[in-house]
């Protein structure tokens, strides 16, 4: 079975994150990012999360879901593993509710 992969918040870490999934994927681990949580959609279908270097940039699958709000990430039944990478007062309540 294919795990799919979400990740919550969309910054300089989730988009690390995004990046190691999709290298995880290429090295042959059954993973597949399936969705992002963003609050800004054009930071999120930019590729560079919140960095505004091309060097940094992130070419996101085109199957790649693009969300506004973590609820929808949590309550996607295609997801199956979660990273968090909002601020880390925020990692209790999105933990839990995961």
């Amino acid at each position: 079975m294919t795990l799919g992969i979400g990740i919550i918040g969309y910054g300089f870490m989730g988009r690390t994150h995004a990046q190691s999934w999709i290298e995880a994927r290429t090295m042959g681990i059954d993973c597949e990012l399936r969705a992002i949580s963003a609050r800004r959609q054009d930071i999120a279908t930019s590729g560079a999360g919140n960095l505004s270097t091309g060097a940094d940039v992130l070419q996101l699958p085109a199957y790649v879901a693009i969300h506004q709000d973590a609820e929808s990430v949590l309550n996607d039944d295609a997801i199956h593993i979660v990273s968090i990478c909002t601020p880390t007062d925020t990692h209790v309540e999105l933990a839990c509710a995961a």
